[in-house]
């Protein structure tokens, strides 16, 4: 769109100087560098546009205004050096079946809620065995004095009936 603009003032001003005089060598240079530049449709509209010209007459000051202006227009050298840019760079890109497989495994990855959801029911049976585990410690702790207790009193009776054994 930018061309375009650019192509619309380019005319403009060009219109407006069409009482002068230029040689046919300049336009014919002219018409050369046209043909160089990078857009076909835009060369041709800058042509037909020339050609028109060439009945008005234009002057060798504009015609110097053009042909400054096109040496910042992209040639065709430059065009093909970016197209195989773009072509390198589109290469790299990932594909539509590669988005697709990204999407497919996207939709089975669970949210940060589904998975959420996932692990509450885990974590509070969890919490279930910890108070569990924690219990029984407790009752092993009272069981292990009734044991220290039950030891004692074994080894007691234990003396008691080595002590009768030996009076025997």
């Amino acid at each position: 769109m930018q061309e375009m603009e650019w192509i619309e003032r380019l005319w403009q001003q060009v219109s407006q100087l069409a009482g002068q005089v230029a040689t046919k060598q300049e336009l014919l240079r002219l018409e050369e560098r046209l043909m160089n530049c990078a857009s076909r449709e835009m060369v041709e509209r800058l042509i037909g546009k020339v050609d028109t010209l060439l009945i008005n007459a234009a002057t060798k000051v504009e015609v110097a205004r053009i042909d400054g202006r096109l040496e910042n227009a992209p040639t065709k050298d430059d065009v093909a050096r970016i197209d195989n840019r773009l072509a390198d760079a589109l290469s790299r890109l990932s594909t539509k079946q590669d988005a697709t497989v990204l999407e497919t495994r996207l939709e089975k990855t669970p949210t940060r809620e589904e998975l959420i959801g996932a692990l509450q029911p885990l974590r509070e049976q969890l919490d279930s065995t910890h108070r569990t585990m924690l219990e029984t410690s407790q009752r092993l702790r009272n069981l292990q004095g009734w044991l220290w207790f039950l030891a004692l009193m074994n080894g007691l009776m234990l003396a008691g009936l080595l002590a009768l054994l030996s009076r025997h």
